[in-house]
């Protein structure tokens, strides 16, 4: 059996039908451009953790400094521009409040670890950033860069990774907090990662493991599913719109949240 990641529960909650075309099936699928321009993001954000020069950093004592320090970053891409400016803003203003109030800010400003990549057993992580918080403990970010912003999916996404994080025991502190960011929305929630949330997190998980069919489920998302001319032709949704469908694999150009990063 493959190796558990979050986006096979992600699909499985959408759809069954959709985890069993992809994950088991695996019928062809196309990258949509919100999932390009999240990758592009994604490594984007890595970067400049990487490159930006931290003495210089120490001598903004404001978000603007800072932000004008950010800029001059070789980090232009234009397909993300926009992105990356909302970052910044993001970043510098994270940067006026920490130093501010810490005696060494870059030491809890600065990611404990970005883009990582976890096995804990059988589950695969790919994490998108963990940060130091002030009550010495850590909390796990999660980019987003798609026009959806569901908190209710976006804590347990997080919550999954809460949970493989500790169990990895990769870090001394544990992670105690989820939170997720978009630089396309300019949006960010934090909070406590609650025992309820990873009780609720932990019997999803288990009711995944224990799926032995994969019904179809109708959903916005069936345009851009694998599996819709499938769905189609067994006249399971008869109201279903048939825009932007391709004959086998579904088109995936436009609505592409779902399988975002």
């Amino acid at each position: 059996m493959a190796l558990l990641r979050k986006s096979m529960i992600l699909h499985w909650k959408i759809c069954p039908r959709l985890y069993e075309s992809i994950w088991i099936l695996k019928l062809p699928e196309t990258a949509s451009v919100v999932q390009q321009f999240g990758t592009m993001f994604h490594e984007e954000a890595r970067r400049f953790f990487e490159i930006l020069d931290y003495e210089a950093l120490r001598k903004c004592p404001t978000a603007r400094e800072a932000y004008r320090l950010f800029e001059k970053l070789p980090l232009n891409h234009p397909a993300i521009k926009p992105l990356l400016a909302n970052f910044f803003t993001f970043e510098a203003s994270r940067w006026e409040y920490v130093r501010e109030k810490a005696k060494d800010p870059i030491f809890w400003w600065k990611p404990v670890a970005c883009e990582l990549e976890l096995s804990v057993g059988d589950v695969e992580l790919h994490v998108d950033r963990i940060d130091r918080i002030s009550t010495g403990t850590l909390i796990n970010l999660e980019y987003k860069t798609g026009v959806l912003w569901n908190i209710s999916d976006l804590r347990w996404e997080t919550t999954f990774y809460n949970i493989y994080i500790n169990e990895s025991k990769r870090f001394e502190e544990p992670c105690t907090h989820i939170g997720a960011y978009n630089p396309r929305l300019q949006k960010w929630f934090e909070e406590q990662c609650s025992q309820r949330l990873i009780k609720r997190t932990k019997r999803l998980i288990e009711e995944f493991r224990n799926a032995q069919t994969f019904p179809p489920r109708q959903s916005n998302f069936c345009y851009i599913c694998p599996a819709s001319t499938r769905c189609l032709e067994e006249g399971i949704f008869n109201e279903l719109q048939t825009s932007g469908l391709n004959k086998g694999t579904g088109n995936n150009s436009n609505g592409g949240e779902l399988l975002e990063r």
